[in-house]
């Protein structure tokens, strides 16, 4: 931890430890999404399937080539990652 001085965000996963955590180090998953205040830029506009989630950049040789993610892919990648990963040893 002391090779970044920087703020320092984590998510603690399933089962929540009980550490002790430096006062720069912040569990997501401890922020009560209620208490939190949204900047007054912010609008709200829930996604829907076709909306593009991100944009991701990669390049080849001497071309950019421009990814456009959707919400759906997305949803779906995460998922198929999340049922991977119940894998038991006898898979």
């Amino acid at each position: 931890m002391d090779s970044y001085s920087g703020q320092v965000y984590i998510l603690s996963g399933f089962v929540r430890s009980q550490r002790d955590l430096p006062d720069r180090v912040i569990d997501m998953e401890a922020i009560n999404p209620t208490s939190v205040a949204l900047p007054d830029w912010f609008q709200s506009s829930p996604g829907k399937a076709n909306d593009i989630a991100f944009v991701m950049f990669s390049k080849r040789g001497n071309e950019t080539h421009c990814y456009s993610i959707t919400n759906q892919r997305w949803a779906l990648s995460a998922s198929g990652t999340a049922s991977s990963a119940a894998l038991m040893r006898s898979d």
